[in-house]
């Protein structure tokens, strides 16, 4: 996910992969504080086709190695997931400036 050789080094993000037919990816930390007071996000990114490509990411970080993602060419993130991703950040965006904080 990030170039350990590269300006970021480490990536603010978690996630989690669902039986390789989906997975919530976001910065959201897994507690109720995160959810109610901080600006984190978190998107569903549904489909064996993005599970399997983060399952295999998982994975290669699990097992470690030299710095690199540790999958193959094939399994390179498709566009389309990408576009999906980057519309449901956009509309987060959009959203989020119409709620109010107190």
């Amino acid at each position: 996910m990030a170039d350990p050789g590269g300006r970021f080094e480490k990536i603010h993000a978690k996630g989690v992969v669902i039986d390789r037919e989906a997975a919530v990816v976001g910065s959201l930390n897994w507690n109720n504080n995160s959810a109610d007071e901080n600006r984190e996000v978190a998107v569903v990114l549904e489909g064996t086709e993005v599970g399997n490509y983060y399952g295999q990411v998982f994975d290669a970080d699990w097992e470690g190695g030299d710095g690199g993602s540790g999958i193959g060419d094939d399994s390179s993130l498709p566009v389309g997931i990408i576009a999906a991703v980057v519309g449901v950040v956009m509309l987060a965006v959009v959203v989020g400036r119409q709620i109010e904080f107190e």
